[in-house]
Parts: C-alpha cells; sequence; structure tokens
C-alpha cells in the first residue's frame, strides 16, 4: 500500500463509508478503476462510484505535500464519463468529482449546456481534519457529503434507472 493509498484509508474513506453506505443505487467497484475511454496516460482515479454501470463521481486524492494537482485531470475524465451517457442518450447528463488535495477537498459538477460545452463548476469545498483539534471540521464535512450525494441520486441515478 502506497502512501496515497494509506491517506485515502486513513482520512477520506471514513467519512466516504459514513454518507455513501453500501447496498444502495450509487455503488463503488473499488479503488482505483480505470475509467473506460480514458488514456492510458492516467493513473485510475482513486475512487469512483456508479450506478447501472455508468461511472458518476470520482475522486482524485493527493497525499499533504503533494506538489501534483489533479484538477484538469479530474476535468478529463469528467468529460470522458458525461460524452458516455450522452452516447447512450442519456438527455442532460450531469457528472461529478472531487479533488483532495492534501486536506483541501474540492466538490466539481460538469454538464453539457450545449451540444460540444461543457461546464465545469466548482460547487462546493471543505477542509479534512489534521488533528483532534479540527473535529468541529466534521459537520461541514459530512454536509457537503450528504448534499453531494443528494446530488448525484436526484440528478443521475433515479433518471438512469428510468432511461434504461
Amino acid at each position: 500500500m502506497d502512501e496515497e493509498d494509506m491517506f485515502t484509508k486513513s482520512a477520506v474513506n471514513p467519512f466516504l463509508d459514513a454518507v455513501f453506505e453500501s447496498g444502495t443505487a450509487l455503488a463503488t467497484p473499488g479503488h482505483c478503476s480505470s475509467l473506460p475511454g480514458s488514456s492510458n496516460n492516467f493513473k485510475p482515479p482513486g475512487i469512483c462510484y456508479s450506478a447501472c454501470n455508468f461511472d458518476l463521481l470520482i475522486w482524485e486524492i493527493k497525499i499533504p505535500k503533494s506538489k501534483i494537482n489533479d484538477t484538469c485531470k479530474l476535468a478529463g475524465e469528467l468529460k470522458i464519463m458525461l460524452q458516455r451517457l450522452v452516447q447512450v442518450g442519456f438527455q442532460d447528463p450531469v457528472v461529478f468529482g472531487v479533488v483532495v488535495q492534501g486536506l483541501d477537498c474540492q466538490v466539481y459538477k460538469l454538464a453539457m449546456p450545449a451540444p460540444a460545452v461543457f461546464l465545469l463548476q466548482n460547487i462546493d469545498g471543505f477542509s479534512l481534519p489534521e488533528s483532534l483539534n479540527d473535529l468541529k471540521l466534521c459537520k461541514k464535512i459530512l454536509s457537503a457529503l450528504e448534499h453531494l450525494e443528494s446530488e448525484v441520486m436526484k440528478k443521475q441515478v433515479v433518471s438512469l434507472a428510468d432511461s434504461l
């Protein structure tokens, strides 16, 4: 297990496990799954949530002090995910992604308001706790993740199930 995997397991997964319950319509196939259609130049996303065989939410995670920012990588992966939904005829698709850069987390939404027009929006942000003194951050983290799960479920999972 590398340093990034250990950071994900200890700092991110406890919050994900609390919000994204297993056995729901939104499921994770496991960490570091490859996105179909993505370039082999990309390391797979850290975490990917899917429904009805379509990726809807991905996480790109970098350890504290990492000098690499994965926002551009996330945008490219979100575009691939969105194009897959468009190719099967899904109307007004939206996909979501989170970049964890150390303790800073930014939540993004990618929509396609017109053909070949992609709109990436930063819709939320929060910080992970660094120590026990930061436990007050947990309320904001859980609130942001619950809102994200609600958005993914509302915008995509129900519509995907109806359209298939």
